[in-house]
C-alpha cells in the first residue's frame, strides 16, 4: 500500500519526529527509525519487521524501493515523502532518500541466553577521576634525630678455615619425556559478550561492533 505525504506539519511526520528525539517515545512505541538502503536491508536479514517506508522520489525510485521491500517477508507500508520532510527526519543526508520504521526486538538482559553454561559477561564501568574518594592526608612523623655512630673497634683475628670437601662428580640430566597434548575441555570454552554501558552517540556503536568482531566476541 502506498499513501503520499506533502505537509511538515502532518501528524504523522510529527510523530516520526517524535520517535526520533525522544528515546521514551522508542521505549513507549518499540519502535525506531532505519536511514538507507543498506542499513534497512541489513536489518531486514538480521530479523526485524519493517512496518513502514519513507522515501523521497527526488532521492530515490520508486523500483529501487520496490526492489528493497522485495527483501522483507511482512507487508510494508509506503509513503512517498517530499525532500523537505526527509530532511527534517534524517540524521544524515547521505542515506538515499529513504527510511524506515522498525520494530524492536525485546532486549531485556533477563531474557538474553547463550548457548554456554558458563557465560563471560563484559560490562565497562570505569569511574571517572572527579567520583574517586579523596583521602586525607595525614601529616607526617617528625623525623628522629641522628644517633653517633659507634666508634671504630678493631676487628678480631680471623680463624683458619676448614678445607673443602671434594665435589662429587656431575651424572647426566635423564631427557624429559614429551608431554601429551591435553584434550580440549567443553566445560572451559566460554562465550564472551561484550556490553557497552550508555554509549553516548550511534557511531561508538559501529566502533564496538567492528572491535567485537575483530576480537571474535560471541555478541554484543
Amino acid at each position: 500500500m502506498q499513501n503520499q505525504i506533502t505537509s511538515v506539519h502532518n501528524d504523522r511526520v510529527k510523530f516520526l519526529n517524535q520517535l526520533k528525539e525522544k528515546s521514551k517515545v522508542r521505549k513507549k512505541e518499540k519502535l525506531f527509525i532505519i536511514e538507507g538502503k543498506r542499513e534497512i536491508s541489513l536489518a531486514i536479514q538480521g530479523g526485524y519487521n519493517i512496518s513502514q517506508l519513507y522515501y523521497c522520489t527526488s532521492i530515490i525510485s520508486y523500483e529501487e524501493v520496490l526492489a528493497l521491500i522485495d527483501l522483507s517477508q511482512t507487508t510494508i507500508t509506503l509513503f512517498e515523502i517530499t525532500q523537505n520532510i526527509y530532511e527534517k527526519l534524517a540524521y544524515r543526508t547521505t542515506t538515499e532518500g529513504v527510511l524506515a520504521i522498525a520494530i524492536a526486538k525485546e532486549t531485556d538482559i533477563h531474557n538474553f541466553t547463550l548457548p554456554s553454561k558458563n557465560p563471560l559477561i563484559l560490562v565497562p564501568d570505569v569511574p571517572e577521576v572527579s567520583q574517586l574518594p579523596l583521602e586525607p592526608l595525614v601529616p607526617s612523623a617528625p623525623l628522629e634525630p641522628e644517633l653517633p655512630s659507634d666508634p671504630l673497634v678493631p676487628d678480631e683475628p680471623l680463624e683458619p678455615e676448614e678445607p673443602l670437601e671434594p665435589l662429587e662428580p656431575l651424572l647426566p640430566e635423564e631427557p624429559e619425556q614429551p608431554k601429551e597434548p591435553d584434550e580440549p575441555d567443553d566445560t572451559e570454552q566460554q562465550e564472551q559478550p561484550l556490553v557497552p554501558e550508555a554509549p553516548e552517540k550511534p557511531g561508538n556503536i559501529g566502533a564496538l561492533i567492528r572491535t567485537a568482531d575483530a576480537a571474535q566476541l560471541d555478541a554484543v
